[in-house]
């Protein structure tokens, strides 16, 4: 998919722990994003990502292949629709 063009979009956060899964990510030079969401309904995920996607096209547009990053929801002081957060996270294993 990387190799497209294409940005993964999982809500797996095993991959973030997974051996092979890193390497995958490192070897196809793949940007990753992770939706956090303990739980939360799905619409209530994809809702918390259309409301957030100014801050996920930022870091798809300025992050180095391979990276990834975590979408959270806003937190419960933020008023509703508020975009959630995008955190690059550090990676073990994606230094090339």
């Amino acid at each position: 998919m990387a190799s497209y063009g294409w940005v993964v979009v999982t809500g797996d956060k095993a991959i973030l722990r997974t051996r092979l899964e890193m390497a995958a990510i490192r070897e196809s030079q793949a940007l990753v994003l992770v939706v956090i969401g303990k739980k939360a309904p799905v619409g209530e995920l994809a809702q918390n990502f259309v409301n957030t996607q100014g801050r996920i096209v930022r870091f798809v547009e300025t992050a180095e292949p391979p990276a990834i990053a975590k979408i959270y929801r806003p937190g419960p002081r933020e008023r509703p629709g508020s975009p959630g957060r995008v955190k690059a996270i550090p990676a073990p294993g994606l230094t090339i």
